[in-house]
């Protein structure tokens, strides 16, 4: 078999749907299946990334984490013909970087979709109910246990501050897959601290989407809102440094409790220690 420009062997080079022009199509059950386990591979590598480094990241670092993913892939599996490719030829590896980009990319943005069916009914959110919305923003009070308060019906709020991320709904779309091996707890499985961010900021993110009464929709792919999703991790990070029991007892009954379901501005969000209660979450 001829060898492809470079010298590269030729069972390395990528088939493209024959009824697509473009080349655009990339078909993954189509490659050489050295070719595809590195794809493959790379893809276990990126969800472990994206479960448990980072969920929420710009273009740039996730395009060198992409490209780092795929050289590990092929010397892990010992594919010096890919390893040789993927370091020489730059065309060659924008391409499959394209198609796990896109898987990261999915990963990211379903959180928001499922929001976006739920957040106004479980929220009780709607274009004329604004100020339940921002009640619901205020304080980061949608990550709570508990409800906000309804003047219509002169309620009081009855957010539990001991509980957060505990709202039904961000249990609700949690998968119950995600689990730690760092625990001390015995049997100990935790939801990793990137997942909890990511659904947090996928609330966070469908409710100011009714801030202003009408249901306008925002991008979410774009990194609009890494800095609440920055915010949640550091937060869950401070509860780690200050309170590691309460974090793992939280954490682990966050998993129990998610298993087997179907599954911010930053003034608001310094407004969050002011009403959080740490001293009242369970130590066990």
């Amino acid at each position: 078999m001829a060898q492809p420009p470079g010298g590269y062997a030729a069972w390395t080079n990528l088939n493209y749907d024959a009824q697509d022009t473009s080349r655009s199509n990339l078909l993954l059950n189509s490659q050489d299946d050295h070719v595809k386990k590195v794809i493959q591979h790379s893809f276990i590598l990126l969800w472990a990334s994206f479960t448990w480094i980072d969920a929420y990241t710009d273009l740039m670092a996730i395009i060198k984490y992409l490209q780092k993913a795929l050289l590990k892939a092929a010397m892990h599996l010992k594919v010096n013909e890919m390893v040789d490719r993927l370091s020489n030829d730059a065309e060659y590896g924008m391409v499959l970087l394209g198609l796990l980009s896109a898987r990261i990319s999915a990963w990211c943005i379903q959180p928001k979709k499922n929001a976006v069916l739920a957040v106004a009914t479980n929220y009780r959110i709607s274009h004329n109910n604004v100020n339940c919305t921002a009640a619901w923003l205020k304080e980061l009070a949608y990550i709570y246990c508990g409800d906000v308060a309804d003047d219509s019906k002169k309620q009081k709020h009855s957010l539990d501050p001991a509980w957060p991320y505990e709202n039904p709904l961000i249990l609700a779309m949690l998968e119950h897959k995600f689990k730690s091996s760092q625990s001390d707890r015995p049997n100990g499985k935790e939801i990793p601290i990137p997942m909890l961010a990511l659904v947090a900021t996928s609330v966070y993110a469908t409710t100011k989407e009714w801030e202003c009464g009408p249901h306008i929709k925002a991008d979410f792919g774009s990194n609009i809102f890494e800095n609440t999703y920055r915010w949640h991790v550091n937060f869950l990070w401070k509860i780690l440094k200050d309170g590691p029991n309460k974090f793992h007892t939280m954490m682990h009954w966050i998993y129990i409790e998610t298993n087997g379901r179907n599954v911010q501005t930053e003034e608001t969000q310094t407004q969050f220690s002011a009403f959080f209660d740490m001293s009242k979450m369970v130590d066990d």
